[in-house]
């Protein structure tokens, strides 16, 4: 019984430094520290990114320009003359819809130079219709889109003995600004490449030949750099 004990003993000590290497070699792997969730940033990010505008199905009113629908437009101008009022309709977020309406009637007398003379009035009348189709939007009050628009539109001076009409396309890009608090209310504007072709015609008697010419120009609506509009939303 003792020379088993002792031979026990012996076997122990013999295993036990084997035991202990196998054990030290192994690597021990160390909890991960804990670390919490900040919902409060990605809150944060949530709120800083710009909230789509909701236009689908809204109404707008306000004024546009339609290129010869004026008997005496503003030569030399940088911005076109508004001269149309316009209904627009947004079908989607991202889709709008123009229509377009002129008519004027009138008689006007002026002086220029500080020299009296006679500017005589006349009758306009003009029709169009635009696509109007958002990009992107920088934030909630800004909208950048692309504009397609096409009139007609003729003038004619009173007592005169010419019509002058024109038939407009123009395509460009643009931009829709919200006054801020006011959603309502919005100024735009837009410039790009338009093709017009214009007749001038005799009228009342006039023994002049018709005349055509057609045109590609780098300007607004109404063959100005820069046509400004105006709209309310209701």
């Amino acid at each position: 019984m003792r020379h088993l004990f002792l031979c026990v003993s012996v076997l122990a000590s013999f295993a036990s430094p084997a035991l202990a290497g196998s054990l030290s070699e192994q690597p021990v792997s160390m909890p991960a520290p804990y670390r919490p969730m900040s919902s409060a940033s990605g809150l944060s990010d949530f709120k800083n990114k710009p909230q789509p505008r909701p236009l689908a199905h809204r109404w707008g009113f306000g004024l546009d320009t339609i290129p010869g629908a004026s008997v005496n437009p503003l030569s030399g101008s940088l911005v076109s003359q508004p001269n149309a009022i316009a209904i627009r309709w947004w079908a989607t977020d991202k889709l709008g819809l123009d229509l377009l309406a002129a008519a004027n009637i009138s008689s006007l007398n002026g002086t220029t130079g500080g020299s009296s003379s006679s500017n005589p009035g006349g009758q306009t009348v003009g029709v169009g219709f635009g696509v109007k189709y958002n990009l992107t939007e920088p934030s909630h009050d800004l909208l950048a889109h692309i504009v397609a628009k096409g009139s007609y539109g003729t003038a004619e001076q009173t007592g005169g003995t010419t019509r002058l009409s024109t038939t407009a396309l123009f395509v460009g890009a643009g931009f829709e600004a919200f006054v801020p608090g006011w959603d309502w209310l919005s100024l735009e504007g837009s410039a790009g490449l338009t093709v017009s072709s214009q007749d001038l015609e005799p009228t009342n008697g006039g023994t002049g030949a018709a005349q055509s010419t057609s045109n590609v120009s780098l300007g607004g609506n109404g063959f100005s750099p820069v046509n400004l509009s105006i709209h309310v939303y209701f």
